[in-house]
């Protein structure tokens, strides 16, 4: 819409109105719908097709009992075979040899290394002449111990 003043405005467009009767419908068609989809069951059971129908037994019927297997009386023979004679070597007197003795020297004790302590000299705290701050000598010389 535009105004006298070059602006546009905008405004709410009108509210639509809801049809109560197609809510209802709907509503209801879906509500039916799903009893339909839930008693399905009872609508259209399944049947059992005794065409294919086999039976198979877990347990066996009492009347069908196994024949023990026969017993076999005759034992057979085991024929012990023998081996054959063989000369064994027989020694007079053990011969016992001795592995070569290894000297080992003992290790010699190491001495710890010896630990130098540092013995820095103080900084020196120097007083200016205008007292705005003391000033710190930098001493960066080790002494050496000789």
């Amino acid at each position: 819409m535009a105004t006298p003043y070059g602006g546009f405005q905008l405004g709410l467009l009108p509210e639509r109105k809801v049809n109560k009767r197609a809510l209802a419908m709907s509503y209801g068609l879906v509500t039916l719908l799903v009893l339909i989809a839930v008693n399905l069951g009872l609508l259209l059971p399944d049947r059992l097709q005794l065409r294919q129908y086999h039976v198979t037994e877990l347990i066996p019927m009492p009347s069908l009992r196994p024949e023990p297997a026969p017993i076999k009386t005759e034992v057979p023979k085991i024929k012990p075979k023998l081996l054959p004679a063989v000369k064994l070597p027989v020694f007079e007197q053990p011969k016992l040899v001795l592995p070569h003795e290894v000297h080992r020297e003992a290790p010699q004790p190491i001495e710890p290394p010896k630990v130098v302590v540092n013995q820095f000299a103080a900084p020196q705290i120097k007083m200016t002449a205008g007292g705005a701050r003391p000033q710190l000598v930098h001493t960066a010389v080790r002494k050496l111990r000789q």
